[in-house]
């Protein structure tokens, strides 16, 4: 049986692993459509996992406090807005890029029909479109590489749990007070 860290793990890394080939491949345009759209089922998943309550996926609380108290407001600020940042980013990129394609060719929706003029010319994006893609597509690399330094800076503990697959202890109720 699998541990909900290992869920939430394998789910971060998909994210990570398909936005990163989405930025890097462009050519063939429909490689970068489908792990775009993967990208959009990996974020409808963690959504609903955590709307649902799914062991190992709660919606994360955005508030620096534990108890009442603040632990911690900067560093624990820090993590979670970088955190926020990268998902709206990575959705905004998303959104976009749906709007950018014609969604119908690449789902095969259009299969069957006899194709009219208007449905037969290549569908094309306006430039401030591409634009707003591109720049938050950016956006979500630089986000996630100060990420990356942050965790290895700050959590290091926790970061290298993460990647030998390992679970965090538990931490007493005093301890989780105290940061």
């Amino acid at each position: 049986m699998r541990k909900p860290f290992d869920r939430l793990r394998t789910w971060h890394w998909l994210l990570a692993g398909g936005v990163g080939l989405a930025w890097l491949v462009d050519e063939p345009e429909a490689l970068h459509v489908y792990l775009g759209y993967g990208v959009v089922a990996l974020l409808a998943l963690r959504l609903a996992a955590g709307l649902l309550r799914a062991r190992g996926f709660a919606l994360a609380n955005l508030s620096p406090t534990v108890g009442g108290r603040f632990r911690r407001p900067l560093h624990q600020g820090v993590g979670k807005a970088l955190l926020l940042g990268i998902v709206l980013s990575t959705a905004l990129t998303a959104g976009t890029g749906l709007l950018m394609v014609d969604n119908g060719r690449y789902l095969g929706l259009d299969e069957g029909r006899v194709a009219s003029r208007h449905q037969a010319r290549e569908h094309a994006a306006p430039e401030w479109l591409e634009d707003v893609h591109e720049f938050f597509a950016d956006l979500v690399l630089m986000l996630a590489a100060t990420h990356g330094v942050y965790v290895l800076l700050m959590r290091r503990e926790f970061a290298l749990r993460m990647l030998r697959g390992e679970a965090a202890p538990a931490r007493s109720a005093v301890q989780s007070l105290r940061g």
